[in-house]
């Protein structure tokens, strides 16, 4: 199961600079993690990365993207998307 996330901030597409971002925890994400990283989210704590490298860094599986550490984000505009890190 997937966990939307929405701060009612303005985060923008590092790709496309688009307002249209999804902000999620896939399943597996430790539920302690989610609050902490929430509060990160909305004090601007925390920047969008779509840097391959980061992804895999981040990723709990080689065969997906989806970080069970770092929420991952994806933009509903031009389809980019990543794992979100702190600044």
């Amino acid at each position: 199961m997937i966990e939307g996330y929405f701060p009612g901030l303005n985060i923008l597409c590092v790709q496309c600079q688009s307002d249209q971002i999804v902000i999620f925890f896939i399943d597996g994400f430790q539920g302690k993690l989610r609050g902490e990283w929430k509060e990160k989210i909305r004090a601007g704590k925390t920047i969008l990365s779509n840097n391959w490298d980061v992804i895999t860094k981040f990723s709990s599986k080689s065969n997906t993207v989806g970080s069970t550490t770092n929420p991952n984000w994806i933009c509903k505009n031009c389809h980019d998307g990543g794992v979100i890190i702190e600044k």
